[in-house]
């Protein structure tokens, strides 16, 4: 990745988010669809691991020090929660350095401490028994190294290598290999020290948490309680920071789409919004069931002395226990008695007389037993003849409510484009600049719009053709006549099918700008670029017409051909001068060949290399470029001066043209360019040139002449000459030259 980044980098194309990174290798689909939903979820994942394991940390600290007391773990997961959304509102941050240098330390303190009690407590005399055999089979024990491994890569390997990268000068892939290095030794160092230590104090019981190995349910600690309580501070710090810097992404995603950069950071428009979003994304966060965590009350504990204790288990009676026993575990259950104190007498006698009944003819067949299958019986199969018929029938019900409901899709549908598209859009009011295009039709959108224009399409030509028969446009009852289906019906169709055509037509217009953009960049901030976005649309809205779905192509690729045409045409009919339509072709080739070379040589391209790219012999290529050269009004003004061009035009071979009072005018035109600058500079230039008469003179003698060094005569010539290569001096000179 570090690589890739200076390659990026080298090609001005430098990325400080590991989403834009994404974006320039995938594309922005794959990135909205695969880099950031996976982004997301890993960040997500990760800070609710770090609020569990703070709050499980902080239950085992509070059960140490408080065995009987009532606080559940769900507690402890408010308390981070609520810790975590007041740290999440600070300001966010985009430097690492600090934050990652207390995440060293924090590591540090935390392996040193937990591997010098777990050492201690393998030292004590009353240490508990120590297995160090593994149950688990060489299959398994594959598969956890590997486990831990993988913990690693996803703990540890996180996304941010490219907002390090962004903070180190180029070429940065050495110095990210170092740091990456040293990263990784730490990681080792803090992950394993601990899990080595722990195995060699508590063997094959020791917990993921080694801090429920060195302090057990049962039995005294096994470690300090002070150096327990700082473990956990360091513990709490490091999870802390985990969970806002992997927040940072959620954070900048919610509120890139909420905040008004015209307003402070701090205002009330982006404060609030801030503050709800991040809150909501902390609860979201948290793992915590408040609603439904309802434990009841813990109940009030009596101490007692073991001698209570042995009386009262002494004067239990072993019978009454077993009868209990009994009663929950026999299979025949106790008869129900009513709860209803109205029921009906008549049907409580009634169950007793069954019960009796139920009772004597248990007795009676207590000597023999009848098993009976409890299968259910099943009904005679009907022959092959039936069997088809049902499900013919079958079917039939199936289709015909399956073609109703689709015919009522249908008629939504088509009740949906009359609304939304029965008037077509306006071609030339568009502000092709400022609109707001609608999004691409899928092609399964598309497929359906051009199956609706299907009828349309079939009524106009056979209008077309009566039109040429009759010589004149036949009336609806005519066409309806030769469509062979009501009038109605006929005008139903047309009016759905135009609104299917228009919708096409609407949601494609990105397919022109899309064009223009790719083949025509010049003309992308012409002052012809409306007209050209015109031509475009026309050429879409001939492919929609001509376009036939069942020969398996897609919109857009057949467009595309008809959109280049109609511009290439339009361009050509719109010049002073029109030209061929295969030159202006063949002026876009050379165009496009002039700009690959450009970026495969670095360096303009000679015209013999643009030849042989684009296949032209010499005489082609000079008649290219001089008969599409474009046209300028004598009017026109100059972009710098303002000025119009007839007022550059000289006729030098005029009769009467005094050369010598056009000499004079440059040297005024002179003069006057070098008095807009700093007197020093002036003098330096004209020492330097000669254009005092005098003639040209070294460093030195300037030098000598001004009273100063050699080197400042020097600095004063190159301001002096970048001065009067601005294009404004420029094009003051050039009206007299």
């Amino acid at each position: 990745m570090s690589r890739v980044l200076d390659h990026c980098e080298a090609n001005g194309r430098r990325h400080i988010r590991f989403r834009e990174l994404a974006a320039d290798v995938l594309g922005s689909g794959w990135v909205f669809y695969l880099v950031v939903t996976v982004q997301t979820a890993i960040n997500a994942g990760i800070t609710i691991g770090s609020i569990l394991l703070a709050a499980d940390c902080l239950q085992i600290m509070y059960s140490d020090l408080a065995p009987n007391g009532p606080l559940k773990l769900y507690h402890f997961i408010v308390v981070v929660a609520v810790v975590l959304s007041v740290l999440s509102q600070l300001p966010s941050f985009h430097s690492l350095r600090y934050i990652n240098l207390g995440s060293l330390l924090l590591s540090f303190g935390y392996t040193i401490l937990v591997s010098a009690a777990c050492i201690r407590a393998g030292a004590l005399s009353n240490a508990p028994a120590k297995d160090y055999s593994l149950s688990s089979s060489n299959s398994e024990k594959t598969f956890n190294a590997f486990l831990s491994i993988s913990i690693l890569a996803s703990v540890f390997g996180n996304g941010i290598l490219p907002e390090i990268q962004a903070t180190l000068a180029p070429p940065a892939a050495g110095k990210m290999m170092k740091a990456l290095v040293l990263c990784y030794a730490v990681v080792f160092f803090a992950f394993y020290l601990p899990a080595i230590t722990g195995y060699w104090a508590f063997g094959n019981q020791v917990q993921s948490n080694v801090l429920q190995s060195l302090m057990p349910d049962k039995g005294p600690s096994l470690a300090p309680t002070w150096l327990l309580g700082l473990v956990v501070v360091l513990v709490l710090l490091q999870l802390l920071a985990i969970a806002l810097v992997y927040s940072q992404v959620a954070y900048e995603i919610m509120e890139k789409g909420s905040a008004d950069v015209a307003r402070g950071r701090f205002s009330r428009r982006n404060l609030l919004p801030r503050v709800a979003l991040r809150t909501a994304c902390s609860a979201l966060a948290s793992p915590a069931k408040q609603g439904s965590a309802k434990l009841p009350p813990p109940q009030p504990t009596t101490s007692r002395t073991t001698t209570e204790a042995d009386a009262e288990q002494e004067r239990t009676d072993y019978n009454e226990v077993a009868a209990a026993l009994e009663s929950i575990y026999k299979l025949s259950p106790a008869v129900v008695e009513e709860k209803d104190g109205d029921a009906d007498e008549g049907d409580k006698s009634k169950k007793a007389k069954r019960k009796r009944k139920g009772r004597v003819g248990q007795r009676n067949r207590s000597a023999t037993v009848t098993v009976r299958s409890r299968r259910r019986r099943l009904g005679q199969r009907l022959d092959l003849g039936k069997r088809v018929e049902m499900r013919r029938r079958e079917e039939e019900a199936g289709a015909g409510a399956g073609a109703g409901k689709r015919e009522d899709e249908e008629r939504e549908f088509e009740e949906m484009l009359l609304r939304e598209h029965a008037v077509s859009t306006d071609m030339g009011s568009l502000d092709w600049k400022r609109m707001k295009i609608p999004p691409v039709l899928t092609s399964s959108q598309s497929a359906r719009l051009f199956r609706i224009m299907q009828p349309m399409k079939a009524i106009l030509e056979v209008k077309e053709n009566l039109q040429n028969e009759l010589q004149r446009d036949p009336t609806d009852a005519e066409l309806a006549e030769a469509m062979n289906m009501p009038v109605l019906q006929m005008r139903r169709r047309l009016e759905v099918g135009r609104a299917a055509r228009n919708k096409l037509i609407k949601h494609n217009l990105r397919l022109v700008l899309y064009t223009i953009n790719k083949y025509y960049p010049d003309m992308a901030n012409d002052e012809r670029f409306d007209d050209i976005c015109q031509a475009g649309a026309n050429g879409l809205i001939t492919a929609i017409d001509r376009f036939e779905p069942k020969r398996g192509f897609r919109i857009s690729t057949y467009a595309l051909f008809w959109i280049r045409h109609s511009i290439v045409r339009a361009m050509t009919l719109s010049n002073f001068t029109r030209f061929p339509f295969a030159m202006e072709s063949e002026r876009q080739e050379i165009h496009r060949a002039r700009e690959e070379l450009s970026f495969e040589l670095g360096r303009a391209p000679a015209d013999e290399e643009i030849m042989k790219r684009v296949g032209l012999s010499p005489a082609r290529y000079r008649d290219v470029l001089r008969m599409t050269k474009p046209t300028y009004s004598l009017h026109a003004r100059n972009r710098v001066t303002q000025e119009e061009l007839i007022n550059e035009v000289t006729d030098a071979d005029a009769i009467g043209v005094d050369t010598s009072k056009h000499n004079t005018l440059l040297r005024l035109a002179i003069d006057d360019l070098l008095d807009s600058l700093k007197p020093k500079e002036s003098v330096v230039i004209r020492q330097r040139f000669g254009l005092d008469g005098r003639g040209k003179r070294t460093l030195s003698e300037i030098a000598g002449n001004l009273n100063i060094s050699r080197e400042m005569v020097r600095k004063y010539e190159l301001k002096a000459l970048m001065k009067l290569k601005h294009p404004t001096r420029v094009e003051y000179l050039r009206r007299y030259m």
